[in-house]
């Protein structure tokens, strides 16, 4: 420990041991724990807090915390801890890129909580964690739903139920949700007929066993009650511990005029009667 985050109790005894005990969890967290004087130099840290930063945890003592701070976002932090200090809240939560000399920058999560007395601030508590990789996680699904939102071919994801938990542009124009209109929210309001739905779960069994499937199926639009022949592949994916299920499905119909120039006239017949059981 460097510095002295917390305090209370007096020398020895019982009194003692709350403190004590306080500083050894915040030596031991894996959370970067300080607190900032008024001028926003650091006069408190763990040991965490200076491996977050990069450096040895005494040489954090004495420093302002905006030294750390990447230049990117190092004026944003200033005005922010100025404006903490000026009108504090219960608590204030930012995220700050730091230097780093392997890749550059590394994105802290930091929450300022203030500390003072008479209702003068004093100082600022800080909780600092490495958000790094959920920032870039973040970034690859925000890049990811921007391609399926692009996609010519309408995807889904689903649960057991059948329930939507995403569709896509595509989904919503092809079956029905577009231009505001509500779009469904099951895969069984888009089966016609007992026929459609005892192949849905057929389908899903075939998934569940062998984590793939693919055929042609029939679907409903929901908006105007037409019937299309859909191309689908479907397989499993999971949240944590319960199976989804996602579906990549496009119009037979296009898919067909597409290739019918390029396609002999017994194979185009061919790729119009093939069937096959389907999922949704």
């Amino acid at each position: 420990m460097t510095g002295e985050i917390g305090g209370g109790g007096g020398p020895g005894g019982a009194e003692e041991r709350p403190t004590t005990l306080y500083q050894r969890l915040v030596e031991a967290s894996p959370y970067g724990m300080f607190v900032l004087a008024r001028s926003g130099h650091v006069v408190a840290a763990n040991a965490s807090f200076g491996r977050l930063l990069g450096v040895p945890p005494a040489h954090v003592l004495g420093r302002g915390l905006s030294e750390f701070i990447h230049a990117w976002d190092r004026q944003c932090a200033k005005l922010d801890l100025a404006e903490l200090f000026r009108s504090p809240t219960p608590e204030h939560r930012a995220a700050y890129r730091v230097r780093d000399g392997l890749s550059g920058a590394r994105v802290l999560h930091f929450t300022f909580v203030p500390a003072g007395t008479g209702g003068r601030v004093t100082g600022l508590h800080g909780v600092a964690r490495d958000a790094t990789a959920e920032r870039s996680r973040e970034r690859q699904h925000d890049l990811l739903l921007a391609a399926l939102e692009h996609l010519d071919a309408a995807v889904s994801i689903f649960d057991e139920s059948g329930g939507f938990l995403y569709t896509n542009e595509a989904h919503r124009r092809t079956f029905g949700g577009a231009g505001g209109a509500a779009p469904p929210e099951r895969v069984q309001s888009l089966l016609p007929d007992a026929e459609s739905r005892h192949a849905y779960e057929a389908g899903l069994d075939t998934v569940r066993r062998e984590g793939r499937w693919s055929g042609v199926a029939t679907r409903r639009r929901v908006s105007d009650g037409a019937l299309l022949t859909v191309e689908v592949t479907c397989g499993i994916v999971r949240d944590g511990g319960e199976d989804c299920f996602f579906a990549v499905e496009r119009e037979v119909a296009d898919r067909i005029r597409q290739q019918e120039p390029r396609r002999p006239a017994g194979l185009r017949q061919q790729g119009r009667s093939r069937s096959a059981p389907h999922t949704g």
